[in-house]
C-alpha cells in the first residue's frame, strides 16, 4: 500500500492558533486605543503650555505700564480642540514700586498649566 503526503494542520494546532489570536487581537486593539489616548493628552497639553508661553511673551511685550494690575480672563481665545471644561486667567499683581509678577494659568480637563513672570519697570530682567 502506497502512503500519500498529505499537507495541512491538525485539529490541536488549529485550535491553539485560534486561541492565541482570540488573546493577541484584543489585548493589541487595547494597547492602541491606550497609545491613541495619550497621544490626544500629550496633543492637549504641549497646547496649553504652547497658549500659556505666549501669554505671558504678549504681556511682557507690553512692558510695564502696559499690564494693568487685577484678573483677566482670556479663555475665549483657548483653542476649539481642547476639551471642556476649560478655563484660562492671568492675574497681575504689584510686587513693589516698579516690578508686576504675572502668573498665567491654563486649565482644561484636569490638566493645568501655570506660568509666572516679573515684569520691571527698567525693562525685562531688569528688576
Amino acid at each position: 500500500m502506497k502512503r500519500t503526503s498529505q499537507a495541512g494542520f491538525s485539529i490541536v494546532e488549529l485550535v491553539v492558533a485560534i486561541t492565541l489570536f482570540a488573546v493577541a487581537i484584543p489585548a493589541i486593539a487595547g494597547l492602541i486605543s491606550v497609545l491613541t489616548q495619550m497621544n490626544d493628552r500629550t496633543s492637549d497639553t504641549v497646547a496649553i503650555n504652547s497658549i500659556a508661553e505666549n501669554k505671558v511673551e504678549g504681556l511682557r511685550s507690553k512692558g510695564f505700564n502696559g499690564v494693568p494690575v487685577g484678573t483677566t480672563v482670556f479663555t475665549n481665545e483657548l483653542p476649539s480642540y481642547l476639551p471642556a471644561p476649560k478655563t484660562a486667567t492671568y492675574t497681575v499683581s504689584q510686587l513693589s514700586p516698579s516690578v508686576k509678577v504675572v502668573d498665567v494659568t491654563v486649565t482644561t480637563a484636569g490638566r493645568e498649566a501655570r506660568y509666572r513672570t516679573y515684569i520691571g519697570e527698567l525693562g525685562v530682567g531688569q528688576y
